[in-house]
């Protein structure tokens, strides 16, 4: 991972120097760059906004922006500082690539750390609308999904996974399969979760994974009173299930609810 992000501040440090300064110019980001290879990333900081009080292009403050929300991001921790940057970046830019790149950090900043899924479900939703569709399109689309399910948005993000679970080839096919089953469980829609979850355990490879949709079936088949079911699924994950002490007392009360059907 740390040679990922160094690789990234340098791409984006050779596209600044690739970039046409006055010597002046020239000179501050060169001095911007050693403070970075020098982990000085406060100082470089500094530098660079001093730059963007300059007359400078579009151009060149769309690589200082991206840069600038890189550092916070990844060195300083400041998530939500660093998303004023990376916004500012698509305020100004009309070339697609650091519209994406930039767009793309915002969603992903705001999903995995801020836990901010309104800012993440708009940003997923753009970078999903885009036309023709962008590489990552299908992780989007997925990521979007996730979103509205976060936000309890049911309908919508049962819209969105019910387009990846159209592609049988789509990388999410899988992963949909267990959230819509597991939205329609929420809805109450028993045995259309049942359906998609009996789907997805058939192709998820993660046996921990699979464990826990066949416990939440069992629950399912209880509700709908199909005890026999219930009682086989709970029985058949008793040794595996993280909380043995759950299971065991599932299965006694399926158990004494069958037998006292039989009374």
């Amino acid at each position: 991972m740390k040679i990922y992000l160094r690789a990234n501040l340098l791409f984006i440090l050779l596209l600044l120097v690739s970039c046409d300064f006055t010597p002046t110019y020239h000179k501050e980001i060169l001095k911007a760059q050693d403070y970075v290879k020098e982990q000085n990333y406060n100082k470089a900081v500094l530098q660079y906004e001093n730059l963007l009080k300059k007359t400078i292009s579009n151009e060149i403050k769309i690589k200082i922006y991206f840069q600038l929300g890189e550092i916070y991001s990844i060195h300083l921790g400041k998530i939500k500082k660093s998303l004023d940057y990376y916004k500012s970046v698509t305020k100004i830019s009309d070339d697609i690539f650091w519209t994406v790149k930039a767009e793309e950090k915002i969603a992903n900043l705001s999903l995995d750390f801020l836990k901010d899924f309104n800012r993440s479900q708009k940003s997923f939703e753009k970078l999903s609308q885009f036309v023709p569709r962008l590489d990552k399109y299908e992780t989007f689309l997925f990521k979007l999904g996730y979103s509205h399910f976060k936000l309890n948005n049911f309908e919508e993000s049962k819209s969105v996974f019910k387009k990846l679970n159209a592609v049988e080839n789509s990388d999410y096919f899988v992963k949909s399969s267990y959230y819509l089953g597991l939205i329609n469980y929420l809805q109450k829609n028993w045995r259309e979760s049942i359906l998609y979850w009996k789907k997805y355990i058939s192709m998820e490879k993660r046996r921990d994974q699979v464990v826990k949709t066949i416990f939440l079936m069992a629950n399912a088949y209880e509700t709908m009173e199909e005890l026999k079911s219930a009682y086989n699924l709970y029985y058949s994950i008793l040794g595996e299930y993280p909380n043995i002490e759950v299971v065991q007392n599932r299965l006694n009360a399926v158990y004494n609810r069958r037998i006292a059907r039989k009374r």
